[in-house]
């Protein structure tokens, strides 16, 4: 398979999952865009991001910078995981 091939192929992959997260509510795509996240973290790769998504997170940048009280804590945030994913096992 070709550079351009294989790179279709993940694109074609992409967009299908991208996709499927979009119809998922709001509190699941949150936690798999945290996912997502990490995984780039994690490779080391800076992940192209799409412009609605980048214009999202840039309004969100400034809502965090603009209101940090409104971040939640360590603990309340581990408790807010474990209860989506509880739920998202059911």
């Amino acid at each position: 398979m070709s550079d351009n091939q294989e790179q279709m192929k993940n694109a074609d992959t992409i967009e299908a999952t991208v996709a499927k997260l979009r119809k998922l509510p709001a509190e699941k795509q949150a936690v798999a865009a945290a996912v997502i996240q990490e995984l780039g973290v994690e490779t080391g790769q800076e992940p192209e991001v799409h412009p609605e998504w980048k214009t999202e997170l840039d309004r969100r940048e400034m809502d965090a910078i603009n209101c940090p009280s409104s971040f939640l804590s360590k603990e309340d945030l581990a408790t807010r995981v474990q209860q989506l994913l509880s739920k998202s096992r059911r």
